[in-house]
């Protein structure tokens, strides 16, 4: 795949999510949507157990694009995330982890260059693997469960059909996003995907600057707190 491209780098995205099938179409799995669609873009499989996941290595014109879903559940994301940084000598700020959001607004896309785990455990995991809080995060928005519903159950359920068209747009966003982070830098990707990332209508953003996250399926739900 050839893309418009500076210096050429060396980039590791991970995709989080929970590895069992019955797992895979939840809201929780986004993650790992959009690896697979990375995938499929840039002509490859992410079919090698390594890392304590699936594992793929794609080519973005002269940069080297290292693909990672990690095969264990979404709390102990970091071993397989540090692991295959070590392995490929790659520094926090070119490790990017995509996931859910339940406090970003449905549908939306927003790109953040490090920061807290804001309550969710899969990045906190990632964090403390890495023993650094500095790698970019591509956020998707899931939504704020309805009222009476738990968390944890709104993060393991599947979306629903009438969510599927918005959903998948900004999983296609997603792609381009991560494919634009290799080729162009964090700096003009954020500037090109915040400024365009536009929430579905009808889904009121909750409180999306505390980012609370219940995060694996034996996880005890979360209130919003400050990150």
């Amino acid at each position: 795949m050839t893309l418009n491209s500076e210096e050429p780098t060396r980039w590791l995205i991970v995709g989080l999510g929970n590895p069992e099938n019955k797992y895979a179409a939840n809201r929780h799995n986004v993650g790992f949507h959009v690896l697979d669609r990375l995938a499929a873009k840039t002509g490859v499989s992410i079919a090698d157990r390594r890392f304590q996941g699936w594992f793929g290595k794609a080519t973005v014109d002269q940069h080297t694009m290292l693909l990672l879903k990690p095969t264990t559940f979404m709390n102990a994301s970091g071993g397989a995330v540090a692991a295959a940084a070590r392995f490929y000598k790659i520094a926090p700020d070119r490790v990017a982890v995509v996931y859910d959001d339940i406090d970003l607004e449905f549908a939306r896309l927003r790109l953040r260059a490090g920061g807290s785990h804001g309550g969710h455990r899969g990045v906190e995991s990632v964090i403390d693997a890495l023993g650094a809080r500095t790698f970019p995060r591509v956020r998707i928005g899931v939504g704020r469960p309805p009222a009476g519903i738990d968390p944890i159950a709104h993060v393991l359920s599947d979306f629903l059909p009438a969510e599927q068209p918005d959903i998948e747009k900004t999983i296609e966003q997603a792609v381009a996003a991560a494919l634009s982070l290799v080729t162009a830098g964090l700096d003009k990707t954020m500037t090109r995907f915040n400024s365009r990332a536009t929430p579905a209508a009808g889904q009121p953003n909750s409180c999306e600057s505390k980012e609370t996250q219940p995060v694996a399926p034996d996880s005890a739900s979360a209130a919003c707190r400050s990150s």
